[in-house]
């Protein structure tokens, strides 16, 4: 039980979990006392979880039901009736059945999927495993339960495979991980959404790689020209001191002078790009001109892989294209927004992690850069002095503030004015309310409020990729976002974080 399922039971049941007991032991429909008592620790589960706090479970974090059914010399309680069973083989093996089949494995569960999850805690839902890192953790889980000695695997949840992120920096790992499952499972479909995550995974991959050596290209080649330019600055400063040496004696130099002219004039001409380059930092120059060769060559090659699969005859589903177009859709917005910064910035923004405050990061953006290109509505930040430092990509935090004041700024939403509101609350946490002032969330769309984050929906008439690249970012940086249809004043979402 997690910190919302324990508030949860206390507020339906009237008393706090702790006070109603842990794993209860029932012998054909008669409680076995006190097994499962609020104080008492029958399976030495405490003394245990002392050795291992972030490994194994107490009695304070489980609630559960043992129920025995069969015929009763086997299994014997304590004359007394309050020390639960006689021990005996049968009762031995019985708590090693316990422990082996279902403790440790919800332990290995917990531990490694729940707990590593800060915000896990406080969901008393399923959204916190369904995240593309919840699923991989789940799925390397059970892997390793399902490569053990005789175990099958009999079922499993459609909703762990059905999407996939191949940008998500676990994917090389939860592919290895799923093919376990493909091993273990006669389902075509199944082994059929792997092949196709493989290859999406493999063309992304060889088009960033082509894309990064073309960029690393372009960039040799520049600095060579810059070499070369530099070489020529100083064979013009040194010709500069010759003509200035000449010139003393000019009856005697004059046709040596015309010539030093020529070639000044010359060089002029080739550094003509590059003196108006000087104008700005050019070390800012080239990381801008490098990251958007990247992502634009990307495209090209996402673009040519797809190509060459049709002249080849090669049939395209329309999951393919989907995922074409939601990959070149998110590179895109990556050029968008350096095009921005390079325009109204004067840093150098990098797109590789970097440890800063998101909090004060997000401000200045939203109001130095964000703001500018949706003038008809109002930005603006609230913040209660709270910093959180992580890591994050400055790029892709900002695709997420340019995605929310996007979607209020559009003509349809009748919005006049967003506010973004950082604040700290319990310990080491972060929330940040995102609300406007516009008409709020369609009808249809209250249904299934969820469903906003996901691919193709989309709560205005864009392409419903927007909130679904937010929810991805997000989600990667180890936060959560979902939609608050309690504020009854526009739209609201809400993002935490925890460390």
């Amino acid at each position: 039980m997690n910190t919302t399922a324990k508030y949860n039971f206390t507020r339906h049941m009237g008393i706090p979990a702790t006070q109603f007991g842990s794993v209860f032991l029932f012998n054909n429909g008669f409680r076995v006392v006190p097994v499962g008592d609020p104080d008492e620790d029958y399976y030495k589960l405490n003394s245990r979880k002392s050795q291992g706090y972030a490994r194994f479970l107490g009695t304070r974090e489980l609630l559960g039901l043992i129920d025995i059914t069969g015929t009763t010399d086997k299994f014997k309680e304590v004359s007394s009736r309050d020390k639960g069973l006689v021990n005996t083989e049968a009762s031995e093996e019985l708590n090693l059945f316990f422990f082996d089949k279902a403790l440790k494995r919800l332990e290995a569960y917990v531990s490694n999927v729940s707990w590593p999850d800060k915000l896990d805690a406080e969901t008393d839902d399923l959204s916190r495993i369904l995240t593309d890192q919840g699923k991989n953790r789940v799925i390397k889980v059970l892997a390793k339960l399902i490569a053990g000695k005789n175990i099958e695997l009999l079922d499993y949840s459609e909703s762990l495979i059905d999407t996939i992120s191949i940008r998500n920096e676990s994917f090389e790992d939860n592919i290895t991980h799923l093919q376990k499952f493909v091993e273990n499972s006669d389902s075509d479909e199944l082994k059929k959404k792997v092949e196709l995550a493989i290859t999406r995974y493999e063309e992304l991959k060889e088009a960033e790689e082509k894309s990064r050596l073309e960029a690393e290209k372009e960039k040799e080649i520049r600095r060579l020209a810059e070499l070369e330019a530099q070489k020529a600055k100083e064979a013009k400063n040194e010709a500069e001191k010759e003509r200035d040496q000449l010139s003393q004696d000019l009856e005697t130099a004059e046709e040596h002078i015309d010539v030093v002219e020529h070639a000044l004039e010359e060089e002029k001409k080739r550094n003509r790009f590059l003196k108006q380059a000087s104008s700005v930092e050019l070390d800012t120059v080239r990381n801008f001109h490098h990251q958007i060769g990247i992502y634009s060559s990307s495209i090209n090659h996402l673009i040519q892989l797809k190509l060459d699969n049709l002249n080849r005859g090669n049939d395209i589903s329309s999951d393919d294209i989907k995922s074409l177009l939601e990959s070149i859709s998110f590179q895109n917005q990556q050029i968008l927004t350096v095009s921005r910064i390079a325009t109204l910035a004067d840093y150098r923004m990098s797109a590789e992690l970097i440890q800063d405050d998101i909090v004060e990061f997000s401000r200045q953006y939203l109001e130095n850069i964000a703001s500018q290109y949706h003038p008809d509505i109002e930005v603006s930040w609230k913040a209660d002095g709270t910093e959180w430092e992580m890591e994050f990509m400055p790029l892709e935090l900002m695709i997420v503030i340019d995605n929310l004041v996007h979607n209020a700024a559009k003509p349809n939403t009748g919005c006049s004015k967003i506010c973004f509101d950082s604040m700290s609350y319990g310990k080491d946490r972060l929330k940040i309310d995102i609300f406007d002032d516009g008409l709020g969330f369609a009808e249809h769309l209250k249904l299934d409020i969820d469903s906003i984050f996901d691919m193709g929906v989309t709560t205005t008439d864009g392409s419903g990729l927007g909130l679904f690249h937010v929810k991805q970012v997000i989600n990667a940086m180890g936060g959560s976002i979902e939609a608050d249809l309690s504020y009854e004043d526009g739209a609201k979402f809400t993002v935490r974080f925890a460390k």
